[in-house]
């Protein structure tokens, strides 16, 4: 029996909260697979009274900081809460200097001296690995300042595609144990200008060592070594790929070119525009013209085309057909002196 669809509907990157509502006619029944962790209450006061050596707060500045490190922080005293978009060390920490990891802002520091650590800068390495070796299996990546998860998306146009793709999602991640990771899982309905999707999503905030091989495989539904050998083969398959359409790639430039050189032959060998004359090498005067081929593969053939460079007294530099310039001297060019 196929699961029941939908879970939310969501705009992309945005929640909604819909109250008996439909969207398509799918109506909100039941969660078809979704796990959420659980987040402390806030503290607006810091909770340790212990000094942070300014080495550990370098270590975070350098690249965030795994679940071990923080379970070895806590052990020394500090205390360590989980939110939904972040954790924070509380502990007297000395003055933050570096806010972004990543290219995001993802370190922050309270007043009460305590340090705020984005998910995102949270076992980023484990979390990279993971995605990573999803990828070669069809599942997307979200990676923003606000978000890095993997997923899997279907567009459908009624709720017999909806429910069809919600169970085959379901059947590919049903045996994920999302205790071995904070973060959640979920297969949803989401829609977006473009039409109605079922998605099915991984979000992975922090995981310890010990269970970074396991989900992959729980995912995958293969054995690592077997995911390794897999993923090899099509590196090695891409590799080869590129190869090939880089070499075909470069014989078509070279036809281009061949063209493009054929086709302003052609064009010199009925003469160059009158009162013009090439010279190897001219210094650029107000009123100069110049003149050029242009020759561009798709076209029939080449054309000439002019330049007229001026310079009124209050300006610095030259202006050809308007546009300024920084060149002074010319080389290889068709010209015609200004009277």
């Amino acid at each position: 029996m196929q699961p029941s669809v939908t879970v939310r509907v969501r705009l992309w990157e945005q929640e909604l909260t819909l109250k008996n509502k439909c969207i398509m006619n799918y109506k909100i029944t039941e969660k078809l697979f979704e796990k959420n962790g659980i987040t402390d209450n806030k503290h607006i006061l810091n909770t340790s009274e212990i000094t942070v050596d300014e080495s550990v707060l370098n270590e975070i500045e350098k690249g965030g900081v795994t679940l071990e490190r923080l379970n070895e922080l806590n052990k020394s005293g500090l205390d360590i809460y989980k939110y939904q978009t972040q954790i924070t060390i509380h502990g007297l920490f000395p003055e933050l200097g570096v806010n972004y990891l990543y290219g995001y802002k993802l370190l922050f520091q309270n007043k009460n001296k305590s340090i705020g650590v984005k998910w995102m800068a949270i076992d980023a390495a484990k979390k990279e690995r993971i995605y990573s070796a999803l990828s070669y299996y069809g599942w997307g990546c979200v990676k923003n300042s606000t978000s890095w998860y993997v997923y899997k998306m279907k567009a459908v146009t009624n709720k017999e595609q909806a429910a069809e793709w919600a169970a085959k999602f379901h059947n590919e991640t049903k045996n994920l144990n999302t205790n071995l990771f904070f973060g959640n899982a979920g297969i949803y309905m989401a829609k977006s200008m473009f039409g109605v999707y079922v998605v099915s999503e991984i979000n992975i905030n922090g995981i310890y060592e010990k269970n970074v091989t396991q989900v992959i495989e729980q995912v995958a539904g293969k054995r690592i070594s077997e995911i390794e050998t897999e993923i090899e083969r099509i590196k090695l398959e891409r590799e080869e790929k590129r190869k090939i359409e880089h070499e075909e790639f470069e014989k078509e430039c070279e036809m281009q070119k061949e063209k493009e050189r054929q086709m302003a032959a052609e064009l010199l060998a009925n003469g160059i525009p009158e009162g013009y004359k090439f010279y190897e090498s001219l210094d650029i005067v107000d009123g100069l013209e110049t003149a050029y081929v242009y020759a561009f593969y798709h076209n029939d053939k080449a054309e000439w085309r002019f330049n007229k460079y001026t310079k009124r007294p209050r300006q610095i530099k030259f202006r050809k057909n308007g546009i300024e310039t920084y060149a002074k001297t010319l080389r290889n060019i068709y010209a015609k002196l200004p009277n």
